[in-house]
């Protein structure tokens, strides 16, 4: 999208940006990049070695430019403009069949989409070994070699706040560490 006349930011955002000092109006004439980064949308979560895979996706979508974040230790991928929901599904596809590729199968790379009190995200990761998990929450902690070996190690380690749930990928047990409650 190289034509910002009709583009109109989030106006949470644009008060935020006002705070901050920036007029993203103005913006947007005199710096259109710095615009479009400054108004892109979340679109991915992403562990930084997988990266290199995601890339040459957006080729798939050339009316997109896409920007990177840092998100403590993941990569927050930011579209602008959005991706239309025939595009995100496109995405939801073609991430999917990334991780069916032999080099990271057998790594046990996953993409999920998940939906929770914070909202929807997506997620393109490794998961953390048992031995280097180190209380992160948002993780996928594996492989075990049995649901009981799963939930054995979690019941050891989760303290007040931090849940999970076990499930079967890939012919092996993980534990999905989330924040939450049993009730």
């Amino acid at each position: 999208m190289n034509d910002l006349t009709h583009h109109q930011a989030d106006p949470k955002l644009k008060a935020r940006a006002k705070n901050a000092g920036i007029d993203l109006d103005d913006l947007k004439k005199t710096d259109p990049e710095q615009y479009k980064m400054l108004t892109s949308q979340p679109l991915l979560y992403i562990t930084q070695d997988l990266l290199e895979w995601v890339e040459p996706l957006f080729t798939s979508f050339p009316q997109h430019s896409l920007y990177q974040m840092p998100a403590g230790a993941l990569t927050q991928l930011r579209v602008f403009p959005d991706l239309t929901p025939d595009e995100l599904e496109l995405f939801d596809s073609l991430l999917a069949n990334v991780t069916e590729r032999p080099v990271l199968a057998e790594r046990f790379v996953f993409y999920r989409v998940v939906s929770d009190t914070a909202g929807e995200r997506r997620e393109l990761m490794l998961p953390v070994a048992p031995s280097a998990w180190q209380q992160e929450v948002g993780v996928m902690v594996g492989p075990f070699d049995t649901q009981e070996d799963a939930d054995n190690w979690a019941h050891e380690r989760m303290s007040a706040g931090v849940v999970f749930d076990s499930l079967l990928y890939r012919n092996r047990w993980f534990c999905d560490v989330f924040k939450g409650s049993y009730s």
